[in-house]
């Protein structure tokens, strides 16, 4: 029982790390986006 909560955290583990990096990733793609590019 133990691994398989293991192995289910580190599921989790990696979709946050996956979501955080997209998160910064799109952040500095806004960022280092011209407004007028974007439509705003």
């Amino acid at each position: 029982m133990e691994e398989q909560a293991l192995l289910e955290t580190w599921q989790v583990v990696v979709l946050v790390i996956l979501f955080v990096g997209g998160l910064i990733v799109g952040g500095w793609g806004i960022h280092n986006t011209p407004p007028e590019d974007c439509g705003f």
